[in-house]
């Protein structure tokens, strides 16, 4: 499994199956990763960080979010992500 990173679906939360097994992207690896760290990084910050297109991140965190990994608090100007599940 190169460049995927993955994680227990059972301890994430309510919205996500059972026994689930979901894996992780390098690129999904490293926003969570940011996001621990300055959850009030926009899109285009994380895409000069990690070196991706903005739309790529979007994508990325759409997905992320519907993992039940990540939340996002408060407006999209000044709100803040929150990271639900430490990898």
């Amino acid at each position: 499994m190169d460049d995927a990173y993955s994680f227990d679906a059972d301890k994430v939360g309510d919205k996500v199956g059972d026994g689930v097994l979901y894996h992780l992207t390098e690129n999904q690896y490293r926003i969570v990763r940011c996001l621990e760290e300055n959850p009030g990084m926009s899109a285009t910050q994380l895409a000069k960080k990690i070196g991706i297109s903005p739309r790529k991140v979007e994508s990325n965190i759409q997905k992320l979010k519907e993992f039940g990994m990540l939340q996002r608090q408060g407006s999209p100007r000044k709100g803040h992500w929150v990271v639900k599940r430490k990898i």
